[in-house]
C-alpha cells in the first residue's frame, strides 16, 4: 500500500473512495497512514460527521460542536466540493432548535452536496428538529435519507428537488397527507421509496394509560392527536400521486389494512424491487387483512420480513399470496409461521 518513502501509491480519488466504505471514525484513523492518506481524508468529497464518536469525551458536547464548525469552514475556505453529507448527532445538547444543525445542512448543501444523510436524535424529548425549508429547494439533490427530524413546509415553499431519485422517511414528524402528497408530486425522478412510520406515544387523559400509536397528524404539545390518521394515509398519498418511474419500495412497519396492498403494487408498472415488514402482534390484531397479495407484473426481487411482538400461541398467523410472474429472488425472514395461499413464480 505504501511506496518507498511511506507515501501511499493510490491517487487521491482512488484513496478517498476506499474511506469511503468505512464508518466515520474508521475513516479518520486512516489519516494517520501518511501524508497523501491524511490529505486526502481532509478533502474527502463523502463528508460525515456523527457524534457518538465523542461520547466518551469528558467535553463531548464542546468537542463535537467545535470540530464540525472547523470542519465545515476548512471546506468553504479551501471551496471544496462536498458529494454527499452525513449528519448524526443529538438535539438538545447544541444550542436552540438545532441552529448547530440547520447551519451544518445549508452550509453543507450551498458546497454542492447530492445526498443528505440526516439521523437528528431528539434526546431528553427535547423539541423535535424541524428541517430547513433550503432542502426542499436544492434542485441538485439525488438522495434524501431523513430520521428522528420534522417537516413543515412553510407557505409559499416551492419544492424544486426534481433530481431526486431516492427517499427515505424514517420515524419523521410532521407527515401529512398533503405533506407526502406535495413532495411526490414534486419529485418525478424518485425511484427508490422507503417508509417506516414515527411510532409514538400519546397519553390519553381519559384512559390514563400511554398507547402506541402510528403518528399520521403534526404533533402539538399540548394538543390532542387523532389516533386514526396513520401511515396508511402516507401511502395512500403516495399512490394518489402516483410516481411513474418508482423502481423500488420499502414499506417497513406500515399498516396496510386501508392500503390495498395488492391494488398498490399493481399500479407501478416499473417497479423491480419491494421489501416489506410486518409485525405481528395478537390473533386478534386487525391491522392483519385475512390475505395479503402481493401482486405486480414487472417484480423481480421480494424481500418479506414478519417479526412477532407476542407470545407464539397468541400471534396471528399471516397469509400470503404471490401473484408475480417475473420474480427472480423472494427471500422470507420470520419469526411465525407464514402461509402462503399461492405462489406463481
Amino acid at each position: 500500500m505504501a511506496a518507498g518513502e511511506g507515501e501511499s501509491q493510490f491517487p487521491e480519488p482512488i484513496i478517498q473512495l476506499l474511506q469511503s466504505f468505512l464508518d466515520c471514525g474508521e475513516a479518520a484513523r486512516t489519516a494517520t497512514v501518511s501524508k497523501s492518506w491524511h490529505s486526502a481524508w481532509l478533502t474527502r468529497p463523502n463528508l460525515d460527521l456523527d457524534d457518538i464518536y465523542f461520547i466518551r469525551s469528558h467535553n463531548q458536547n464542546d468537542d463535537f460542536k467545535q470540530l464540525a464548525k472547523k470542519t465545515i469552514k476548512r471546506y468553504e475556505q479551501s471551496n471544496l466540493k462536498i458529494e454527499s453529507f452525513n449528519l448524526c448527532m443529538g438535539m438538545s445538547q447544541y444550542g436552540p432548535a438545532g441552529a448547530l444543525a440547520n447551519n451544518l445542512i445549508v452550509k453543507a448543501l450551498k458546497l454542492g452536496a447530492t445526498r443528505l444523510y440526516l439521523r437528528l436524535r431528539n434526546d431528553f424529548n427535547m423539541n423535535t428538529f424541524v428541517l430547513p425549508n433550503e432542502v426542499f429547494g436544492a434542485d441538485n439533490l439525488v438522495e434524501l435519507s431523513l430520521s428522528k427530524c420534522r417537516i413543515k413546509l412553510d407557505d409559499g415553499v416551492v419544492i424544486k428537488c426534481r433530481s431526486l431519485e431516492s427517499l427515505s422517511l424514517e420515524d419523521v414528524h410532521g407527515i401529512t397527507i398533503d405533506t407526502v402528497s406535495k413532495i411526490v408530486s414534486s419529485c418525478p425522478s424518485i425511484e427508490k421509496l422507503s417508509l417506516l412510520p414515527n411510532i409514538c406515544r400519546f397519553y390519553y387523559a381519559y384512559a390514563n394509560l400511554w398507547h402506541d400509536v402510528y403518528e399520521g397528524l403534526v404533533e402539538e404539545r399540548g394538543q390532542s392527536v387523532d389516533a386514526a390518521a396513520t401511515a396508511t394515509e402516507v401511502a395512500v398519498g403516495v399512490v394518489d400521486n402516483l410516481i411513474p418511474r418508482l423502481r423500488c419500495l420499502v414499506l417497513i412497519y406500515v399498516w396496510f389494512k386501508a392500503l390495498c396492498l395488492g391494488d398498490l403494487l399493481s399500479r407501478f408498472s416499473f417497479l423491480e424491487d419491494f421489501t416489506l415488514y410486518l409485525k405481528c402482534s395478537s390473533r386478534y390484531d386487525t391491522n392483519l387483512e385475512e390475505e395479503i397479495q402481493i401482486s405486480n407484473s414487472s417484480l423481480e426481487r421480494i424481500k418479506l420480513v414478519v417479526r412477532s411482538v407476542k407470545r407464539y400461541d397468541e400471534v396471528r398467523r399471516p397469509r400470503i399470496k404471490f401473484d408475480v410472474l417475473n420474480v427472480r429472488k423472494l427471500t422470507l425472514e420470520s419469526t411465525v409461521i407464514v402461509r402462503v395461499i399461492n405462489n406463481i413464480l
